[in-house]
């Protein structure tokens, strides 16, 4: 049991935005906090769309955005509700782009065991990332459904985005990594 709670605590350390977490992530992320403030504005009224509609209400959605750029990843049913949440994603004030990751053909959610793999795969990237003294954690958020990591975020070039991509691969029970790391400086994308 000890063990167990140990694993949640972790999963929740690494995966939820605590007062030490955020500021780190302000301390650390090359965004303005004027951009990293516009950003989780973007995110939470994505989220409460999702929240309110009655097709994706049931569905665990994970919304990403860096520089109003969104990443939709999880699970879903159907093609429709893929198209109803980018949709929705679209709708959001100052959203300049929505790209998916999306597994289908599974029912919302997973087992427990499942979930916990996939916080444990989560915790194990992003520690290989705060590893690298190259790499800013939080620059890169992680994401990962069924084993798939989902990696978005923004670095200053195409060999750190890569090296992030190589960390994921290189941890057990990865299955597949799903990179939309954009690589650029200030406002602009390389």
């Amino acid at each position: 049991m000890r063990h167990f709670l140990l694993i949640i605590l972790t999963c929740i350390v690494f995966s939820t935005p605590g007062c030490m977490t955020t500021a780190y992530r302000l301390a650390t992320d090359e965004r303005t906090v004027g951009c990293c403030v516009d950003d989780t504005v973007i995110a939470t009224k994505i989220r409460k769309s999702f929240i309110d509609d009655p097709i994706l209400s049931v569905f665990d959605i994970k919304v990403m955005v860096h520089k109003r750029h969104v990443v939709l990843a999880g699970i879903i049913k159907t093609s429709s509700q893929v198209k109803r949440a980018t949709f929705l994603a679209r709708r959001a004030p100052g959203v300049r782009e929505v790209k998916t990751y999306f597994l289908s053909g599974r029912k919302p959610g997973h087992s427990l065991n499942g979930f916990i793999d996939d916080c444990l795969i989560t915790s194990r990237v992003n520690t290989k990332l705060i590893g690298d003294p190259n790499l800013r954690v939080f620059q890169i958020d992680v994401y990962t459904v069924c084993g798939h990591v989902v990696m978005a975020g923004i670095v200053n070039s195409k060999e750190r985005a890569g090296l992030a991509i190589k960390y994921a691969y290189g941890v057990s029970g990865v299955r597949k990594v799903q990179s939309f790391i954009m690589v650029g400086k200030g406002n602009s994308f390389f």
